[in-house]
């Protein structure tokens, strides 16, 4: 499992509601080996394009009935 940390930073407030700000600071390297990866959009983001453009997010996501229940998804979208 690939992993990315944020880091949130209190910024300033408006009208008494607090505001954040939100940086990715590092991210797991990819395995070697493989064609192509599936991986989350935060990994994705933290990772940035690689030269062969082989990095993938799950596109339009299968709920269960009740919404609670990631249950697969119609096809891929190239990050």
């Amino acid at each position: 499992m690939l992993s990315a940390e944020i880091v949130t930073e209190e910024m300033f407030y408006i009208d008494a509601i607090p505001t954040y700000e939100k940086n990715i600071i590092g991210c797991d390297p990819l395995p070697e080996g493989y064609d192509f990866y599936i991986v989350s959009a935060l990994y994705a983001t933290a990772h940035g394009q690689t030269e062969a453009g082989n990095i993938y997010v799950v596109a339009d996501p299968v709920m269960s009935d009740d919404g609670a229940t990631f249950r697969g998804c119609r096809g891929l979208a190239k990050f």
